[in-house]
């Protein structure tokens, strides 16, 4: 087969790959842009927010991302202050670190909005309500904060029920109490409901 011919016939396979994988790619493109559409509503309120509050803003794995003292300022002043959260295809980070080592826990909020779009809130809440009502813990058994830690490898906060229970050195108050609960003791990590070096859990 001459030189010329090899590379015709290598241009028209690339091209039958590319014809292959074409209607993939397009229906991937067509679910991420209706994916968005669905959530636009909780994005722009999350960009306006943003915009009062003078936030640094970038865009990373298409997910806009906002950080500055103004932020930082509202997300410690929240009933649960927080490092991190997440409203519609954008994240609020007290900081650029904070984002960055809450990502994959915020990204799982974000496909979750991507699924619910404006109903994600009223769902979340809900579930938080109800799970209070009943005596548990509204945030950790959320199942959609279930569904973000199984994801990543965070913890999340300790509550205070349970900070009661633990002995000075922060191990749980139990006979079995010790260095082999450390692990599953670790406040310092972060994630949505985990916490940062300041101690703040994230949403």
């Amino acid at each position: 087969m001459s030189l010329r011919a090899e590379r015709g016939f290598r241009l028209i396979t690339e091209r039958n790959d590319r014809k292959v994988d074409s209607p993939p790619q397009r229906s991937g493109a067509v679910r991420r842009t209706v994916c968005y559409l669905w959530a636009a509503p909780n994005t722009c309120f999350a960009v306006g927010i943003g915009l009062l509050l003078l936030a640094r803003f970038r865009v990373v794995q298409g997910v806009i991302e906002m950080h500055g003292p103004g932020v930082a300022w509202v997300l410690r002043r929240l009933p649960v202050s927080a490092a991190a959260m997440t409203l519609g295809y954008a994240v609020f980070g007290c900081d650029r670190l904070a984002l960055e080592r809450t990502r994959t826990h915020e990204h799982v909020h974000v496909r979750q909005y991507g699924r619910w779009g404006p109903l994600f809130v009223p769902a979340y809440l809900g579930w938080s309500l109800w799970l209070y009502v009943r005596g548990r813990d509204g945030y950790r058994e959320n199942p959609f904060e279930i569904e973000a830690y199984a994801l990543d490898s965070l913890l999340p906060p300790v509550s205070v029920k349970e900070s009661k229970a633990r002995r000075p050195d922060g191990f749980p108050n139990t006979p079995g109490g010790g260095k082999a609960d450390a692990a599953a003791d670790d406040t310092g990590r972060d994630g949505a409901g985990s916490r940062n070096s300041a101690g703040d859990p994230v949403k």
